[in-house]
């Protein structure tokens, strides 16, 4: 009887393993990022996801610019540069995001530069997991934002 359990579970480990709980999607990001998408919802680390009502929407253009889409005011109101590199998870990459910077210079001679940055987006650099084709995870993977961090989901939009 012992044998029959042992074998039993050792088939449903070795046969478990053969499945995954996640789809690997046929993704190329270069190509499935473009579009305009919209910030729909908010995934805390612990607790449950808060829907958002999008006060405008990021778009990508196949050119690596991306730029931003402000309802309030009718108009792209922002620019950047974007791109990405490779990750070890499956269906995500990293998204490199890069604004416009300003000098801003200092009576003592010092300075610094200040960033423009997209209203919904806060870092510049992000895991991006393609949930699907029409919507997407971005978690912020800047070692200056504090862990455990939040997830924001992006839709596709229509």
């Amino acid at each position: 009887m012992k044998t029959k359990i042992f074998k039993y579970l050792v088939f449903l480990i070795l046969t478990g393993g053969f499945y995954s709980c996640e789809e690997e999607l046929d993704i190329d990001p270069e190509k499935d990022i473009l579009g305009k998408w919209e910030f729909v919802e908010t995934q805390p680390y612990k607790g449950p996801s808060e829907s958002n009502k999008p006060a405008g929407y990021t778009e990508y253009l196949p050119d690596g610019l991306m730029r931003w889409y402000d309802y309030a005011v009718k108009e792209y109101t922002l620019e950047g540069k974007y791109w990405f590199t490779n990750s070890e998870e499956l269906n995500s990459f990293v998204l490199h995001l890069e604004y416009k910077k300003t000098w801003i210079e200092e009576e003592d001679g010092k300075g610094y530069y200040t960033y423009d940055r997209f209203p919904d987006l806060f870092g510049l650099n992000f895991r991006c997991t393609f949930i699907s084709k029409y919507k997407i995870s971005l978690y912020c993977s800047d070692f200056r934002t504090i862990s455990p961090s939040n997830e924001y989901i992006y839709k596709l939009k229509k």
